[in-house]
């Protein structure tokens, strides 16, 4: 069995041919690149302690059953993201996202830097892999298109949320995550043709259970801690509502 290869910070990537439902025909092993909706980096900034809480490090890992709470998702998602190659890619555009004042602007701003920071740190949209601290073989990827079909338009989310959402795809992301199940979660089914997966925080959990990635989460005695990655998280200052 070929060991797991781990990305530019040694946290160990994903095999693509495991999860379709979130890499489609996408072949190899790399990151798994997320976008959040705002209304999950709202969530986020106004339950930081809850959402970060032990990063795994009590022992007690994932409450699936717990999923349906996006609260409670994210918490399990920064598990995640702490320990394996995720990515949260976030758009310059979400500063235009909601009515911000002054503060709320700059709070806004303080998430997104952290996470910009997070991200190309991790390694960005490269898919360079090691094993042993030698670097192995990519697999085949898809490429993005220079310019989407017509058809895209149709079936993005209106207003601000199809800019997002549009942002992406543009930029290869494998997942797009909100809570919004009127504007945006609707388009799921329609949006997979483009080979984005557009889902609730818990269900991109499940996929990734159902395929074993979450197996890969180690258990009991935690590692060293990633304290580039706590630093991250924790710059995210608190955040009102801006809806």
């Amino acid at each position: 069995m070929m060991m797991v290869p781990e990305g530019g910070m040694s946290h160990p990537q994903f095999f693509y041919e495991d999860t379709p439902d979130l890499f489609f025909a996408r072949t190899g092993w790399g990151p798994l690149i997320v976008c959040l909706d705002t209304n999950l980096l709202i969530h986020l900034a106004q339950n930081l302690d809850e959402i970060g809480g032990s990063f795994g490090f009590d022992g007690h890992g994932f409450a699936p059953e717990l999923w349906g709470d996006p609260v409670r998702a994210l918490h399990d998602l920064f598990i995640l993201w702490f320990w394996r190659d995720v990515r949260f890619f976030l758009t310059p555009e979400q500063m235009h996202d909601g009515r911000l004042n002054t503060e709320r602007a700059h709070r806004r701003e303080s998430i997104l830097d952290a996470f910009a920071q997070d991200f190309w740190q991790r390694g960005g949209f490269d898919r360079a892999s090691h094993v042993a601290g030698e670097r192995v073989k990519l697999g085949i990827d898809l490429d993005i298109p220079l310019k989407w079909p017509p058809s895209l338009a149709a079936v993005l989310p209106p207003s601000m949320d199809g800019m997002l959402v549009g942002a992406a795809l543009s930029a290869g992301a494998h997942v797009f995550l909100s809570t919004d199940q009127r504007h945006v979660l609707s388009r799921a089914t329609d949006l997979r043709r483009f080979s984005i997966a557009v889902m609730s925080p818990g269900e991109l959990l499940h996929a990734l259970e159902t395929s074993g990635e979450l197996e890969r989460v180690p258990s009991g005695d935690p590692l060293l801690p990633d304290l580039q990655s706590l630093a991250h998280f924790y710059a995210v200052a608190p955040e009102d509502d801006g809806d």
